[in-house]
């Protein structure tokens, strides 16, 4: 190893950058796939297009269910 050349060439840790280490880019407690399927299950009777609530009536929460299949899949993407 050259003194020109850092120890690794990730960018992100002191060694690198000369710089304090990065944060981490998502917290895994918010941006789980459990909790983004929790908050848009809680929110499924407010969404409001042109001043309509369409969804107000799914009154369902189970997995097997269609909509909340589609509504879990899109929590994992």
């Amino acid at each position: 190893m050259s003194a020109t050349q850092p120890a690794c060439a990730c960018g992100t840790c002191a060694q690198c950058s000369g710089a304090a280490a990065r944060p981490t880019v998502a917290d895994p407690l918010i941006y789980s796939h459990r909790a983004i399927k929790a908050r848009m299950l809680g929110r499924i009777g407010s969404v409001e297009i042109d001043g309509v609530r369409p969804l107000d009536r799914l009154s369902t929460r189970d997995s097997d269910d269609p909509a909340i299949a589609l509504i879990d899949a899109f929590a994992g993407s």
